[in-house]
């Protein structure tokens, strides 16, 4: 017969009953009666002190100093259960007069649950006198509202960092990952106060080494940098080490990636626009050919129907005849000729009909070949008046500097004419020329007096 499969309610009930323990762990005054098959294989630091302090005689118990009890309770559950739940006593003593646990709960644990939803709630649980965690359901009783107090919701985080702690510290991976995934729900919430970051991201830098939560720390840091700089006690973060350069390196990087994604948008709206544009120029071509097809369609049905009502025509005289023919008692023969006669006529007939409808492509053809070349000379005109324009505004403004230049040199001739001597120096008027964009001025070669009109 195998042997029963291993599962985590064996693994509770060992926990839970300590039997077949072989080594222990003490953390203020109590002591975690384990399992190294469990411990060990999960945790090479805890296996090294266990193989050392089992060296001594009588000796096979690792003492945890550097943890509160409540951290290292959740490390035991999760060794057990690859999860844990916080010691709701820890939480209790962080009740306002805004929020308390009804009668029912005093002395029961609280620990945060994450929803389908998304939403963050705290559920119950039973602490046994071992110190064990069992789900219970506690019996009615006034509930409290869905939304914890942030002193609870703070000191959760907190506990939940020294999760993250202790994980790194005796390098449980998965343990860091729990720890990490819960704070992550926590602050993801809508509901989450941004005022008590600030203790999250203090804990975090003091009391763990897990890259992991750094980076889920800086990352909301510069998503809600806005908000976080009007809270009281985000100052205190450019204190911890490189706190500053990491958040805005990180707000940097954010920048640089809305930047990038609002150019992708930029350039996907330009993208769709011609593709609009496009389309509406093909829309209004289409609807000028359905248009002009309309209308050559209605011109054949219209010579269709003549055409039908033609052989309807040659069809009643056809039987006409035939009947004038059947009633001549004699005649057999000019009945035979004047039906082969009605045959011929009726070929004739259709191939009539067939010639104008050949008629009718060929003229389809040439109005569609007339419409291009319209187009053609539409462009072109349109080319032409273009041209037009610009040689008329260059005819203009090479108009107005001639009228400018004449002006100037007209001035200029006054001055020279009207002046025999500098009216500074006195000496005979001798000069030279100074173009200032809209005139000339005459400055004396001696002194180099400016002359004025």
């Amino acid at each position: 017969m195998p042997p029963p499969a291993v599962n985590n309610g064996m693994l509770s009930e060992l926990l839970q009953t300590g039997k077949f323990s072989d080594c222990t762990i003490n953390c203020q005054g109590k002591e975690f009666k384990l399992h190294k098959v469990v411990v060990c294989a999960q945790s090479p630091v805890i296996a090294s002190a266990l193989e050392k302090a089992s060296k001594e005689p009588r000796s096979s118990s690792l003492h945890i100093t550097g943890f509160d009890l409540a951290t290292v309770e959740c490390m035991v559950d999760f060794l057990y259960h690859e999860d844990y739940i916080i010691n709701g006593d820890v939480l209790c003593m962080a009740n306002t007069s805004e929020w308390a646990p009804p009668p029912n709960m005093q002395g029961n644990g609280l620990s945060p649950v994450r929803l389908a939803s998304g939403e963050f709630r705290f559920s119950s649980f039973a602490v046994s006198g071992s110190g064990n965690s069992t789900l219970e359901t506690l019996p009615p009783g006034p509930s409290p509202p869905s939304t914890p107090p942030p002193a609870v919701v703070r000191d959760s985080l907190l506990c939940h960092v020294e999760v993250n702690a202790i994980g790194h510290y005796y390098k449980l991976p998965k343990l860091c990952d729990r720890a990490t995934r819960y704070i992550q729900d926590i602050i993801s919430s809508d509901e989450f106060p941004v005022e008590i970051f600030s203790y999250l991201a203090i804990a975090a830098h003091k009391s763990s080494e897990d890259t992991q939560l750094h980076d889920l720390v800086f990352s909301f840091a510069a998503e809600h940098v806005q908000i976080l700089l009007n809270t009281t006690g985000f100052e205190k973060l450019m204190a911890l080490p490189n706190f500053g350069l990491k958040l805005l390196q990180k707000t940097a990087a954010k920048l640089q990636a809305n930047e990038n994604q609002l150019a992708k948008i930029q350039d996907q709206r330009v993208r769709d626009q011609e593709n609009i544009d496009r389309l509406q120029q093909n829309l209004s071509g289409l609807k000028d050919s359905f248009s002009a097809v309309s209308t050559e369609c209605d011109l054949a049905t219209k010579k269709n129907l003549d055409l039908v009502m033609e052989r309807d025509s040659a069809q009643r005289a056809l039987d006409k005849e035939r009947k004038q023919k059947l009633a001549a008692v004699s005649g057999c023969d000019r009945i035979k000729q004047d039906y082969e006669s009605e045959r011929t006529r009726a070929a004739a007939l259709l191939s009539s009909r067939d010639s104008l409808q050949k008629a009718l492509d060929t003229e389809k053809q040439n109005y569609a070949k007339l419409w291009s070349e319209r187009d053609a000379l539409q462009q072109r005109m349109t080319a032409l008046t273009t041209q037009h324009n610009s040689v008329t505004a260059q005819k203009n403004t090479a108009r107005n500097e001639l009228a400018a230049l004449e002006k100037k040199i007209d001035d200029l001739l006054d001055i020279v004419e009207n002046r025999d001597y500098c009216r500074n120096c006195g000496n005979d008027f001798g000069c030279w020329i100074e173009d200032v964009d809209t005139s000339f001025i005459l400055r004396c070669d001696n002194c180099r007096c400016r002359h004025y009109n």
